[in-house]
């Protein structure tokens, strides 16, 4: 383990910034951004306010009701979870409220609550366990640096941390790396070593009376709502306090980095959900590449008539790389300026506009369904009845522990191509245009 001494002028140079600077310096929710980029820190900080405010969206509203409501359940000790449905819960910081669905309940909190009291039933066997609910834990070594974490649990023989995680569009997991290499979900090592040093006595060895460097800690995320095709569950991690306490050293160098004169920049997955994307370099800076491709014509006619098929291919290659840069650039920064605009700011070259009106709609549909009659339409020609799609029918079979019969099912059909990365799990599609031209070119040579 590290000493206290072993970083002073990490320290040094973290102390050096007021504490509302600190504020936005590291969470639990930022601590794999800014570990993997410590220029991350001060880009944000050249975000304008007014795009800060809108941040959330309605998924990150949902999810903070879900979490909020995961912890009046735990506090209150409620059995029966129907009586959930129609009460409000916060979804932000202003204080707005959103009010449980059927599906919520169903969907989300019936099984997280499944999950904890699996998980409780198997610690009990343990011996002395309790839990603390919506914790907030503060690292030390960096001022501000604090979360709040989940629920944080201890029995005679482990502590552990569990994070509800109700995003159903991509699957988080509790452990990092690759086999033998692997570390701790960062935001959950932010946790732990938060509430170890916050809530000591729940990582003390009820043997020693001592927070031991060894003394196991379990990280879990629970999230109930992602498709288990695309990933578990739910996931765990087990750690140790010393690794925590290496997380800390490691967190406290990144921070020291992020408010030094030069911070790495580096891009990522932990870009995801950075509001800092449109104006990183990282991102953007590869667009010089791409103007200067067009400066050449890089796919001009004129200019590639002598490469051969190889390079041409190569050309393309350079373009495509720039894609995924691209794309998710521009998305972000269109979002951006809607709200920018929206707060009365401008965006030279740039305007809102209202959105294309959606389809027409009946206000009553039975008033409507009653008027075509009248009109002579029989109920085969204003009234349209299909079955629901394949894909709904095994999500609903599959809910009720049966299976769908294939055979009632005609396999949709591909309407082309499309170009994916090589590392894509989608198998290649043999095409053979050009092998077959050059083919018939050689044997119109060989018959003169």
């Amino acid at each position: 383990m590290h000493s206290e001494t072993a970083s002073t002028s990490t320290s040094d140079a973290i102390a050096k910034f007021t504490p509302d600077e600190h504020s936005r310096l590291v969470g639990g929710s930022t601590a794999a951004r800014r570990m993997a980029c410590p220029g991350s820190y001060k880009l944000e900080l050249e975000v304008p306010d007014s795009l800060r405010k809108h941040t959330t969206s309605s998924y990150a509203e949902e999810g903070t009701a879900l979490h909020n409501a995961m912890a009046y359940i735990l506090t209150e000790n409620v059995i029966d979870l129907d009586t959930l449905i129609g009460m409000d819960f916060v979804c932000d910081d202003a204080g707005k409220t959103l009010a449980l669905t059927h599906k919520h309940v169903a969907e989300a909190i019936v099984p997280a609550v499944a999950f904890f009291e699996e998980l409780c039933d198997r610690l009990e066997e343990e011996g002395g366990l309790e839990f603390v609910v919506e914790t907030r834990v503060e690292v030390p070594g960096i001022p501000g640096a604090f979360g709040t974490s989940d629920v944080i649990f201890r029995t005679r023989m482990r502590s552990g941390i569990i994070d509800w995680k109700f995003g159903a569009g991509r699957p988080v997991f509790a452990e990092y790396g690759e086999e033998g290499r692997k570390t701790g979900n960062p935001q959950l090592m932010f946790y732990a070593r938060g509430g170890v040093h916050t809530l000591p006595h729940m990582f003390t060895d009820p043997t020693t009376g001592m927070i031991e460097p060894n003394w196991p800690v379990e990280l879990f995320i629970c999230q109930p709502l992602i498709d288990e095709e695309r990933g578990k569950r739910v996931s765990r991690h087990t750690t140790t306090v010393a690794q925590l306490d290496d997380f800390r050293w490691q967190l406290v160098a990144a921070i020291a980095e992020a408010v030094g004169d030069a911070p790495r920049i580096a891009a990522g997955s932990h870009c995801d959900f950075a509001i800092c994307k449109a104006i990183c370099p990282r991102h953007n800076g590869p667009l010089l590449d791409l103007t200067k491709m067009h400066a050449a014509n890089v796919l001009d006619k004129a200019t590639t008539d002598e490469l051969s098929d190889d390079d041409y291919g190569a050309r393309l290659a350079m373009i495509l790389d720039l894609f995924d840069v691209v794309e998710p650039l521009a998305r972000e920064a269109m979002k951006q300026a809607a709200v920018f605009m929206e707060d009365g700011f401008t965006v030279p070259g740039w305007k809102l506009v209202a959105k294309r009106p959606g389809h027409d709609s009946w206000k009553d549909d039975d008033k409507a369904d009653k008027y075509l009659a009248r009109q002579g339409l029989d109920v085969n020609a204003r009234r349209v009845v299909k079955p629901i799609t394949p894909a709904a029918a095994r999500k609903v079979l599959k809910a009720m522990g049966k299976a769908l019969d294939e055979k009632y099912v005609e396999p949709g059909t591909s309407s082309g191509v499309n170009v994916v990365r090589e590392e894509s799990a989608r198998p290649a599609v043999g095409t053979y245009r050009a092998t077959a031209a050059k083919l018939g070119a050689k044997l119109a040579a060989l018959g003169g």
